[in-house]
């Protein structure tokens, strides 16, 4: 008698965001994300991590940022769902690394 297959689904998210504080008028900000969809042993394992540094220029008044988004400039992202009945593979675009520099002013 042959034993059954068995299957697993599992997925994994995790974070670490780091801020450091250079100085009063000086933020810089790492937000990661790390992402594991099913453990079929070929699955991917996708990686995100977004920048900002931002400075000060006059307290509550004028400030300056410059964002980097998908750092790693990450294409498109797969996931696979196993359940009793059968099981779904999904496959999503993403945006393209973007830089953004912007100035924000309060009067």
């Amino acid at each position: 008698m042959a034993s059954p297959e068995k299957n697993r689904n599992q997925s994994y998210v995790s974070f670490m965001d780091v801020d450091i504080k250079a100085s009063e008028k000086l933020l810089f900000q790492l937000k990661n994300e790390r992402y594991s969809f099913g453990k079929s042993g070929n699955t991917p394992t996708y990686y995100f991590t977004d920048f900002r540094a931002k400075y000060q220029v006059k307290p509550n008044k004028m400030a300056l940022k410059l964002d980097v988004v998908n750092l790693w400039n990450t294409k498109n992202i797969g996931t696979l769902d196993i359940s009793d009945t059968g099981y779904l593979q999904s496959s999503y675009r993403l945006l393209p690394r973007y830089i953004l520099l912007a100035m924000t002013y309060r009067f």
